[in-house]
């Protein structure tokens, strides 16, 4: 936490949102990025929304950060999911995990904490997933599933069009 965050935190109770910067107290953050807040003797703590651990409200930037930091391979530590409890809990026979990216040639899997999240929630993730060929995140128009064919793209629109049929909106903001 930057020297200005803190003192502000100390003298208002808010805190910047890491990603769009809005000045939030607690309860405002965990409604803002939709995950659990709980009251604590010294302070609020909010769910992780990388590792789903609580975290007191003052450190939880700091904390997602370190996960959003990459690794040797290029990709980040830790990926935005969906609490295990609300994860997609069917079989994933099926569903591919497997993609191609088109420019490398190089085949990547996607982790299943990642497949179950984002079946549970198609408006998780944005535009790019990770090319271990490039060691980068890469526009999921160039990425192919090698079961189906089907372009990440393709697909992704898919399901969203699917959810959005099922359930009228988009869930909240992860």
């Amino acid at each position: 936490m930057s020297l200005l965050d803190d003192l502000r935190f100390r003298f208002t109770g808010r805190m910047p949102c890491g990603s769009c910067g809005k000045q939030l107290t607690s309860l405002e953050y965990a409604a803002h990025v939709k995950v659990d807040e709980r009251p604590t003797p010294n302070g609020s703590e909010v769910r992780c929304r990388f590792c789903h651990q609580w975290v007191t409200f003052r450190r939880i930037r700091e904390h997602e950060h370190a996960h959003m930091q990459r690794g040797p391979d290029g990709q980040q530590e830790s990926h935005l999911t969906v609490p295990p409890e609300n994860r997609f809990r069917g079989s994933l026979e099926g569903i591919p995990i497997h993609y191609r990216h088109q420019k490398c040639g190089q085949t990547t899997t996607m982790p299943e904490d990642i497949v179950r999240s984002y079946l549970a929630n198609p408006f998780l993730y944005d535009d790019t997933s990770f090319c271990s060929g490039c060691g980068d995140y890469v526009h999921i128009g160039t990425l192919q599933w090698l079961d189906t064919g089907e372009t990440l793209l393709v697909h992704d629109r898919r399901l969203k069009a699917e959810y959005l049929k099922r359930y009228g909106l988009p869930p909240c903001a992860p």
